[in-house]
């Protein structure tokens, strides 16, 4: 489960188009941030997660926000100033053959768009050739189609689909999405065929009639992942300052959407930054993404997981040093991502004590990049700084005393992350 959101014109403090997004999977599927340089193609197809299609002569350099076993991305930005994340939704024109999957729409958009207009024909035009489908878990199967918010500097649009089909919107203001249809009547573009085929299905009696998200979503999912209630709750969080910031972006995705004490114990899916700790609640936030889109954009990622207990660290879609980038399957020493799991793995053993001794450290170095990007006339975008400072500070927390609690529920869940940390050989602190 996802959450993705976009702020466009007055919505926004400086007037700049603010986009962010959570990427929910399954919590030991490594994400990783990666810089793929564009140019010229000289191959004839690229081969997809599952299939191949012809390459473009020429595609954009691009910064990905990449599940480590899928060739597409659930976020990232191209060169243009395109930036694209997708949502997991389950309709009743799904298809589970192998097509394009929506990382790959993903991916494909940003790598052969120069606009955020252009981006949306790039995925629809895909995905009426192609179609959508494939197995999208890890560990376990995951089938549905995709919704998308794709932005650049001057618009963003809800893009949604059903199977082939496809119906998008132009933002106005503030618009989230999560795991759920969200376009009923009111669209700006659609697919040639749709109204007439949601007319023969029988799904509506005429145009005026057409509700895309009551008649082409599925009851039962559509409940069960808590799209809205998420929707709800990053809304909520954006509109508190009135004007939507970067700042303000990165607290709607840390948000737990609760009123008391959070304890992941007891996460939900209801939560924008939520926590795997049951088979009621088996996804995780494995990565972020806030992008501050202007004519120099600044994406800000996390390249871990739990966003709540880690650091956004700004990007542009230029090389990097990739070195703490090197996750794998299982557990793999000095990896970025990985060793964050040894140490979120413990502090949710005892979150309200823990989470304070990491915040303290983390917010301040998070703290201080913000500083240096928009403290400054001439902002300069130190990533390579910022990840080995994000690194470092982990690795001396490791060594810093977290604390657990007892009784029968925590050893539950104590058993739980036990079994998912075995698995991938993960070490404890």
């Amino acid at each position: 489960m996802c959450d993705t959101f976009v702020s466009v014109g007055d919505r926004t403090k400086d007037g700049s188009v603010i986009f962010g997004k959570n990427s929910d999977r399954q919590p030991n599927e490594p994400q990783i941030i990666e810089y793929v340089k564009g140019g010229e193609q000289t191959e004839e197809t690229v081969k997809c997660t599952y299939i191949d299609i012809p390459q473009e002569d020429h595609i954009n350099s691009v910064l990905l926000s990449r599940p480590i076993w899928i060739w597409g991305a659930e976020m990232g930005a191209n060169d243009k100033g395109v930036v694209i994340g997708n949502e997991a939704v389950w309709t009743n024109e799904q298809e589970n053959s192998q097509k394009l999957i929506g990382m790959d729409l993903v991916r494909l958009g940003l790598e052969r768009s120069n606009t955020a207009r252009e981006a949306v024909n790039i995925i629809t035009e895909l995905l009426q050739e192609y179609g959508q489908g494939g197995n999208c878990g890890m560990y376990s199967k995951e089938f549905y189609d995709n919704s998308f918010i794709v932005a650049d500097s001057k618009e963003a649009w809800v893009l949604e689909t059903a199977g082939r089909y496809w119906i998008a919107e132009e933002v106005k203001g503030i618009r989230t999405i999560s795991n759920i249809l969200t376009i009923e009547k009111d669209y700006n573009l659609i697919h040639p065929e749709l109204l007439q085929h949601t007319i023969e299905t029988g799904r509506c009696r005429d145009e005026d009639d057409f509700n895309f998200r009551e008649q082409y979503k599925t009851k039962f999912m559509s409940f069960a992942a808590m799209g809205d209630k998420r929707r709800t709750c990053t809304l909520k969080v954006l509109n508190e300052e009135g004007k939507v910031t970067v700042t303000s972006a990165m607290n709607a995705i840390r948000n737990h959407n609760t009123e008391k004490e959070f304890n992941p114990q007891k996460s939900s899916m209801a939560s924008p930054c939520v926590h795997a700790s049951s088979l009621l609640t088996p996804s995780q936030s494995t990565a972020s993404m806030v992008s501050h889109i202007t004519d120099n954009p600044i994406h800000w990622m996390t390249g871990t997981s739990t966003p709540c207990l880690s650091v956004f660290k700004p990007f542009a879609v230029k090389p990097f040093d990739s070195s703490l980038m090197n996750a794998s399957k299982n557990y793999t020493s000095g990896s970025l991502w990985w060793e964050h799991e040894r140490l979120q793995r413990k502090a949710v053993m005892n979150y309200k004590h823990n989470a304070e001794i990491i915040t303290s450290n983390l917010r301040k170095i998070e703290g201080e990049l913000i500083s240096d990007i928009y403290g400054t006339k001439t902002p300069k975008i130190h990533t390579d700084e910022a990840l080995k400072r994000h690194f470092d500070a982990i690795i001396d927390l490791h060594n810093t005393g977290m604390e657990e609690k007892g009784g029968l529920s925590q050893l539950r869940y104590r058993r739980f992350w036990s079994s998912k940390s075995k698995k991938v050989n993960l070490p404890p602190l």
